[in-house]
């Protein structure tokens, strides 16, 4: 996902770069007035690719109604650095039974606390729709609501500030 965006601001850069080459004064200050709001428009799309993630999580979990008893049989991780340090971050994987059929099952959202140990039995919940689709209370309910929280202000504060932005250039 996050290559579209780079993908998306490096085309805008460029095409923004040759019309300022190429383009006569008036093309010069077109672009000038435009780029703050090509800006403020990636973040306003960003801030709803997010919203869109979050609420994708929240309708797994919605949809996720019938409990059945997991065990773990694998636990996935990553690594993710930032600077000198870095943090691991752990997903379980789960084999469990509904209706007489074996799953195997991982909700891939890591976190980084490490909960669950291979062998360990958990109450999972599954999607009676699509029984190899899981849902584990408590793992990644604060990450969505956080995801919710900060797409829901990109998307503000994007849309604030193109409107300025738009009443100054063009009123």
């Amino acid at each position: 996902r996050i290559f579209f965006v780079f993908s998306i601001v490096g085309f805008f850069m460029m095409a923004c770069g040759f019309l300022w080459q190429i383009g006569a004064d008036a093309m010069r200050d077109w672009v000038a007035n435009m780029v703050p709001l090509l800006l403020l428009g990636l973040f306003l799309v960003v801030g709803i690719l997010i919203v869109i993630s979050a609420l994708i999580g929240k309708n797994r979990q919605s949809q996720c109604t019938i409990a059945v008893v997991g065990k773990c049989v694998e636990v996935k991780w990553t690594y993710r650095s930032s600077g000198d340090s870095g943090t691991m971050f752990y997903c379980p994987v789960y084999e469990y039974t509904y209706n007489g059929q074996i799953y195997t099952g991982c909700e891939e959202v890591y976190v980084a606390e490490n909960g669950v140990a291979e062998g360990e039995y958990r109450e999972i919940f599954i999607n009676p729709e699509q029984p190899e689709q899981i849902y584990e209370k408590g793992r990644g309910e604060a990450a969505n609501t956080i995801l919710l929280c900060l797409g829901l202000l990109f998307i503000a504060m994007s849309t604030f500030v193109i409107a300025i932005c738009y009443h100054e250039n063009f009123k």
